[in-house]
């Protein structure tokens, strides 16, 4: 072995995480390859809302050489997580390898849906919120399953192939007690959008926080159901993607996990609102660094969570910094501008 295939060795494995504007929705990118002679595979971790599709594709073809997805996760059936997806199903020119999406059927027993009193079948009742936004005649489990690309029992500990990239929630525990909920009434979260408009010249301070962020928790099932992902391609580099994920799901998630996932970078759930974390947890996982996705220009994202959050390192959004990205594959030679510099 020369010492040009060993610096090749060093070089590896190559990772990046790329986080799209896509306003308040969630369009994630990852990249893993192993080794110079293994498939670098790109994943796509949800797709924003219907009208991102073609954002999301010109992002793949022009920054990753490729048209195809080898993974695709739809965290939640939230149409700003959901939404972008069906076009990419539709596209003829993007192929979808694999597909994870959580299916309430495989949760909900016959005596749980005996006791809704549904007309519809359960299979019916479980799939509904995965339609799309405007046209109930497409549904993104049934477009997963006719590609024969979906992937079932997807919870709690699954890997993806040789990819260090697992789910680490919801518990099977709180994703029952969220499909239930969702089977029985499916309903989007509605917000006001006057309660979370970020300001940057707001003055904050940790008691000030702590009394805004301690609030009324989200209560949202669909939130609740949220899938949180754990991506570690390096013992020097890990990232929580957190989805929308409830404040009693991360809870239940940094119990299990803890010191394998706390100080890693966090991508804030439900773009940077108050309602999904607590100071708590914030101080139990304080992570190195925080990623939000967020409009700033309405609700998102929560000028009390940045403050907090900004204890513990820089805080991003993706209004502030359009497409910001991590990765070892290339010199970062135009670092991203944080939201909030980490409090000295």
């Amino acid at each position: 072995m020369n010492l040009k295939q060993l610096s090749a060795m060093n070089d590896y494995p190559k990772y990046s995480v790329h986080f799209m504007y896509v306003g308040d929705a969630d369009a994630i990118f990852l990249t893993y390859q192993a080794n110079a002679e293994a498939h670098k595979y790109v994943i796509l971790v949800d797709a924003g809302n219907v009208s991102d599709s073609s954002t999301i594709k010109s992002y793949l073809l022009s920054h990753f050489k490729t048209n195809i997805i080898d993974l695709a996760v739809c965290t939640h059936p939230d149409k700003d997580h959901k939404g972008g997806f069906f076009g990419l199903m539709q596209d003829k020119e993007i192929t979808i390898r694999r597909f994870w999406i959580k299916n309430p059927i495989e949760t909900i027993s016959p005596f749980d849906f005996a006791r809704m009193k549904r007309s519809d079948s359960k299979e019916e009742a479980c799939i509904r919120m995965f339609n799309h936004p405007e046209n109930n005649s497409l549904n993104l489990i049934r477009m997963a399953e006719e590609k024969q690309i979906l992937q079932p029992r997807i919870r709690q500990g699954v890997q993806f192939e040789d990819v260090p990239l697992w789910i680490i929630g919801p518990t099977e525990g709180l994703y029952h007690e969220a499909a239930l909920g969702m089977v029985s009434d499916f309903a989007e979260l509605v917000e006001d959008p006057n309660l979370e408009k970020y300001n940057e010249l707001e003055e904050v301070d940790e008691d000030s926080a702590k009394s805004v962020i301690n609030e009324k928790k989200d209560e949202s099932f669909t939130n609740m159901s949220s899938l949180v992902l754990f991506f570690r391609p390096t013992s020097k580099f890990s990232i929580i993607l957190a989805g929308d994920a409830s404040c009693a799901s991360l809870i239940e998630i940094e119990r299990i996990y803890g010191n394998d996932i706390d100080g890693s970078i966090l991508k804030v759930p439900h773009h940077g609102s108050k309602r999904n974390m607590n100071t708590d947890l914030i101080d139990a996982l304080h992570p190195c660094a925080s990623v939000i996705s967020a409009a700033g220009n309405e609700k998102h994202p929560n000028s009390n969570l940045v403050y907090y959050l900004s204890k513990y390192g820089h805080v991003y959004s993706t209004h502030k910094t359009r497409n910001l990205y991590y990765t070892n594959e290339e010199k970062i030679t135009n670092p991203a501008k944080p939201l909030k510099s980490k409090i000295q």
